[in-house]
């Protein structure tokens, strides 16, 4: 079995909307960095990956893109990705 990981920095630019509030508020500082992080499994007879953001949600369409833009340019099995986001 083969192994793999990786993490990005996903952090938006300050004045970015904070999405799951009751009013509409702007970020305007960042204490902690926001990243995605990537597992990627693969053996002889298939792969699978694991997407996690740092967000408060991912709606289906978001996954559904991802998982395609992933399979077109990278010829990863889309339905072999599981993508979950972090309450932060």
């Amino acid at each position: 079995m083969k192994a793999g990981f990786t993490e990005m920095d996903i952090t938006p630019p300050a004045g970015t909307k904070k999405g799951g509030w009751m009013e509409d508020l702007e970020g305007h500082k960042f204490l902690d960095p926001l990243s995605a992080r990537v597992a990627i499994f693969a053996n002889g007879t298939g792969q699978i990956a694991f997407i996690q953001l740092d967000t408060i949600s991912v709606r289906w369409s978001d996954t559904d893109d991802l998982r395609k833009r992933i399979a077109t340019k990278y010829d990863f099995p889309g339905n072999n990705i599981m993508v979950s986001a972090t309450h932060n």
